[in-house]
């Protein structure tokens, strides 16, 4: 097993497929198209299979990123359904398909590892709850409901830290 240090510097969401990471190596190389499972924060194998730490593919090409520092202040737990397990992690920012109505929050699990899950997914006060059995249902009409956009005006890469890809 070996590490590569690399640094992140963008997402990619293509259609039907998982969200990629563009990294570039110290080196100077640079590559795109790198699954989340094969990214950590630590020089270590990742835990976790792309299955278990991406909830659904990408709905389509048009996203909008956005940071929202009130989110990243707070304790959060995951749960991972496929594991059935809670872990702690790290709200980075998060992904809108604005057009689709759909969205996920990037975390930083505790293991070093990213995550992109929806919002029912995570408990934003760090809590970890047991998830009862509901038969689903549909909600018949459209909602309309008030919003706020915040941005993040102090993009600051000074701080930008190392990252691991995993190269088997």
């Amino acid at each position: 097993m070996k590490m590569i240090p690399c640094t992140i510097f963008a997402i990619s969401a293509y259609k039907e497929e998982s969200i990629t990471f563009a990294i570039t190596l110290d080196e100077g190389s640079t590559f795109y198209y790198i699954p989340p499972h094969k990214i950590s924060i630590y020089k270590q194998k990742p835990l976790f299979e792309l299955k278990d730490i991406v909830y659904n593919n990408c709905e389509s090409e048009i996203i909008t990123i956005k940071e929202f520092k009130f989110l990243g202040k707070k304790p959060i737990s995951i749960y991972l359904k496929n594991k059935d397990i809670w872990v702690e992690g790290k709200y980075i920012l998060t992904i809108d398909w604005y057009k689709g109505n759909d969205l996920v929050h990037m975390i930083q699990i505790n293991t070093g590892e990213f995550c992109f899950m929806p919002s029912h997914k995570l408990k934003f006060n760090g809590a970890k709850l047991k998830f009862k059995k509901f038969k689903k249902c549909t909600l018949l009409g459209r909602f309309n409901l008030p919003f706020i956009i915040m941005n993040n005006h102090n993009q600051n890469h000074e701080n930008d830290k190392h990252h691991y890809i995993f190269d088997p």
